[in-house]
């Protein structure tokens, strides 16, 4: 018996591998001349060899291992340590691998720090020079010495003018010490500088989301990506700071048993998943349990379960620095799964080219690695021989929408409501893009109004009439449909976003009013109507904050309308707060129409000695 189990493994161990040789022969073949380059001392070679290699096969930790020797015999010790490590996650038990990290490691760090003795050396020297400063604070941060790395950036940014990949290093180093709100003025002012750069307005973007700016974090994600639209750092952030995510609903599938009237107690094993879940159901506070179901969605490919979880802790306030470091985890290991299957299906799809279930299955892979373009391929190739298959036709429409192509998800949207004009999901789709679009506000708010009729604790309908109404300026018909969000899932990942749009709406239609307000104001400034413009100016000032221009402009009109006093009041009021011969002139005038001729002699007489060409200050000086 045990022979003939022997022999069937062993014959199932050759066929399955006769198959995996026949599909990596050709990487395999790469990897047999790296190492024959290797040993022949021609370590550049060899590394050129395993990049294809690892572009090949990323999820092996050989090639890593590999090219970090290469970079080791080549004492290029930075990327060898982060080649190491790149293979130790793939192996993290493997001894060889652990050995080499170790060892490049250890020459790597004693390199840094005998680097930094002599850029201290050289300091000591010649204080004045920043780049010595910088050259010490890039090994602190090397070295993972974070808060050492801080202090030495600071003292850089003293004297020099960092440059933007600095500043980009510098931003990684304050998000390590969670320094955010330090760091969020210097990335304002570099963004302002280079308004070009998609990396600095990614980070500002991050910075801004993790102070609660959602509103700033969102335009300056935009930015970037008008800048670099597949940047993928800004898209991921883009997607955070609009709360983008999935809602999971725990279904209670126990089942009672009894046995002659008396209740049967079952034993059963409970999921970590599902016990974790339980727990945070009673205890919705418990950070501690939500990192561990963190973990445990990812052990179990739930990865937009664990993306929901990673909002609910930012929404929390939670430590910002591990929450990032939680999220890149996350993230790794979601894109790891996202391309093996993609790999999987792709080959069957080769032998199946329209087979409608793997198409769906691997444009949703593809879209969950935000490679929108290869979903639009897919799902486009597919409805060329299939032009009538409504659920592709759909789908197709999401990723448009997901990559923020509205006008073509929409179009697609119109034809299928056409075909189907009481289908709600196809309403609901359809509603949003009116939203997102900002035009056909009454189409959305018909659509979203009938999804919720048959549906009232829809999530994406509540959100998108809430939307509505903030573009219609109706702000007490979002907060209710925020209320309704907030009973049905106090921790719905969208509802902070909402409150800080609700906000910064409410802001801009204030100003949007106070504007109109200053337009019929200097209407009827224009016509003389002096008396009837000073209410509609007060109206302005009293809601808006201090603006020169406009309280000299009031002046104007008190002048205009008889009120001197008045007027020279604001004129000095004005000068006090920094001296502008403009306003100096108008408050002369202002004492000479008054009457006041001793005031408006000292006044003339100082700005024909500032300005002596000034004819009318001459004109006025000799009146």
């Amino acid at each position: 018996m045990n022979k003939l189990f022997i022999i069937l493994t062993l014959l199932l161990f050759l066929i399955s591998g006769y198959n995996f040789v026949e599909g990596q022969s050709e990487s395999g073949a790469m990897k047999d001349e790296a190492l024959r380059e290797m040993q022949g001392g021609r370590f550049g070679e060899a590394i050129d060899l395993l990049n294809k290699y690892i572009a090949a096969n990323p999820q092996l930790p050989d090639g890593y291992d590999l090219r970090g020797l290469c970079y080791e015999k080549r004492q290029q010790y930075e990327l060898s340590v982060y080649d190491f490590r790149s293979a130790k996650k793939l192996a993290p038990r493997d001894k060889e691998i652990n050995e080499n990290l170790n060892r490049v490691t250890y020459a790597w760090y004693t390199m840094l720090y005998n680097e930094i003795e002599g850029y201290k050396r050289e300091i000591a020297i010649n204080p004045k020079d920043p780049d010595n400063y910088l050259a010490v604070g890039k090994d602190y941060k090397n070295l993972g010495e974070w808060a050492v790395a801080e202090k030495w950036y600071d003292k850089y940014l003293t004297m020099a003018h960092g440059s933007p990949d600095e500043i980009i290093r510098y931003s990684e180093i304050l998000a390590k010490t969670n320094h955010i709100s330090k760091g969020w003025p210097v990335l304002k002012e570099y963004t302002e500088e280079y308004p070009n750069d998609q990396r600095l307005w990614s980070k500002f973007g991050y910075f801004s989301m993790w102070l609660g700016k959602y509103g700033t974090a969102i335009k300056a994600f935009e930015n970037s990506l008008a800048i670099k639209p597949y940047f993928k750092e800004a898209m991921d952030g883009l997607d955070l700071a609009m709360g983008k995510g999935y809602i999971y609903t725990i279904n209670d599938t126990s089942h009672k048993y009894f046995n002659f009237g008396m209740r049967r107690v079952l034993h059963r094993f409970v999921y970590p998943v599902d016990r974790y879940y339980g727990i945070l159901k009673r205890h919705p506070k418990d950070n501690k349990v939500r990192i561990k179901l963190i973990y445990a969605l990812v052990k179990t490919d739930r990865f937009e379960e664990a993306g929901q979880q990673l909002q609910l802790l930012r929404n929390a306030g939670y430590d910002s620095l591990k929450t990032a470091g939680l999220t890149a985890s996350v993230d790794s290991s979601a894109q790891l799964f996202y391309r093996k299957k993609i790999k999987e299906d792709s080959l069957k799809l080769a032998s199946d080219s329209l087979n409608k279930r793997i198409i769906l299955e691997l444009g949703r892979y593809y879209s969950k690695l935000q490679d929108y373009d290869s979903a639009i391929d897919l799902f486009s190739y597919y409805l060329k021989q299939c032009p009538e298959d409504k659920d592709v036709e759909y789908q197709l429409a999401e990723v448009y929408a997901k990559n923020r192509e509205f006008f073509k998800a929409y179009y697609i949207m119109k034809n299928l409501l056409k075909k189907e004009p009481a289908n709600l999901k196809y309403q609901l789709l359809a509603a949003q893009l009116d939203s997102w679009i900002g035009q056909n506000l009454d189409e959305a708010d018909r659509y979203f109004k009938n999804v919720l009729a048959k549906e009232p604790d829809n999530l994406s309908a509540l959100v998108g009439m809430s939307s509505v109404y903030m573009q219609r300026n109706d702000f007490a018909s979002a907060e209710a449909d925020m209320e309704k969000i907030k009973k049905i899932n106090p921790y719905f990942a969208e509802l902070k976003a909402l409150r800080n749009a609700l906000v910064l709406n409410k802001f801009r239609y204030k100003q949007e009013r106070n504007y109109e307000v200053l337009k019929e104001a200097e209407a009827l400034y224009a016509r003389q109507k002096c008396k009837q413009a000073l209410p509609k100016y007060e109206e302005f000032l009293k809601n808006s904050e201090g603006n020169t221009l406009i309280e000299k402009e009031y002046a104007d009109v008190n002048v205009c309308a008889g009120r001197y006093r008045k007027a020279i009041d604001i004129y000095t009021n004005l000068l006090n707060q920094g001296y502008d011969y403009n306003i100096d002139y108008a408050r002369a005038t202002a004492y000479m129409v008054a009457g006041d001729s001793v005031e408006a002699l000292d006044s003339f007489r100082r700005l024909a000695k500032e300005n002596p060409e000034d004819f009318n200050v001459n004109l006025y000086l000799g009146d």
